[in-house]
């Protein structure tokens, strides 16, 4: 589906509110707003299933409209048991790049956002905020999952904790941000296993490889703006990824490196000229 709406469905007794994809089936969705769809039982938005069943989310930036959310949005989507917006189990396969998951719910179990489920899970240039559950994993609930990749991804502001991981021995989380739920024993929370963590901003901190706990300075989260603010602790703090884009389509990286989080900052002239500046200083101090 291309430049599709799947909005204001009701599924009883079943799961994916908006879309189910199951036992082989195979789905694209592109540019495509999924919202205000309801599941009495599992998955407000999009459901996959089984052995062989694969979803992508992703975005066509050239016909995307010019505008700082990602063009690819499940949003205000409520499954009455579990996983609020997008749900993968048994086998199935998610990929979800370039996508804004935000404002979903869970009434009586995990999930808010995100719920992988013994299924394969890789998440790219994600926005994921402002989801709740009733359990685990207002954001992302990862459940003895055969790999689970977070890249280049804003995890922020979900009701009570950000990501949850449970006997997931392969979790990788790179460049991403994971921020705004209560601080250290909030943001991240894992259970038998720990995530690889390179190159992150988690908000207490968390075990990794350069993990930073300075604001990221988002520049307007009332308005789901999560790009980053000028100033940003998550500039050029990066490390070399796999994505070349962020979720807008600015390429990556604008500056000396790559850039935390699913924004990359780009600086107005005056801005990449006050950054050089800055930088020359302070090499000079060093010397």
């Amino acid at each position: 589906l291309h430049s599709a709406r799947l909005e204001h469905n009701f599924v009883g007794y079943s799961l994916g509110g908006g879309a189910a994809v199951r036992d082989k089936g195979k789905a694209r969705f592109v540019n495509t707003y999924i919202g205000g769809n309801f599941c009495s039982n599992l998955a407000g938005g999009v459901a996959v299933v089984g052995t062989g069943a694969r979803v992508h989310f992703d975005a066509d930036f050239v016909s995307a409209p010019s505008i700082y959310l990602p063009p690819t949005r499940v949003v205000n989507n409520i499954a009455n048991l579990s996983a609020g917006g997008v749900y993968a189990d048994n086998s199935a396969e998610v990929y979800v790049y370039n996508t804004l998951i935000a404002s979903n719910r869970a009434n009586v179990a995990n999930a808010g956002g995100m719920s992988v489920q013994n299924a394969t899970a890789d998440v790219r240039n994600a926005v994921i905020v402002h989801n709740r559950a009733a359990g685990q994993g207002d954001g992302i609930a990862v459940f003895s999952s055969p790999l689970f990749s977070l890249v280049n991804s804003t995890v922020a502001h979900n009701e009570t904790n950000g990501l949850y991981v449970a006997n997931t021995p392969l979790s990788f989380i790179t460049n991403s941000i994971v921020w705004g739920h209560g601080g250290l024993g909030y943001e991240f929370i894992e259970v038998n296993y720990t995530s690889t963590l390179q190159h992150c901003t988690v908000q207490g901190g968390y075990p990794g490889t350069l993990v930073l706990t300075n604001d990221p300075l988002f520049s307007n989260t009332a308005n789901l703006d999560y790009q980053l603010g000028f100033g940003s602790p998550c500039i050029d703090t990066g490390q070399v990824s796999i994505v070349t884009t962020d979720c807008i389509g600015a390429s990556r990286p604008q500056l000396a490196a790559y850039d935390i989080g699913a924004y990359e900052f780009v600086p107005e002239p005056a801005g990449v000229l006050l950054l050089a500046a800055g930088a020359l200083l302070l090499a000079r101090t060093r010397s």
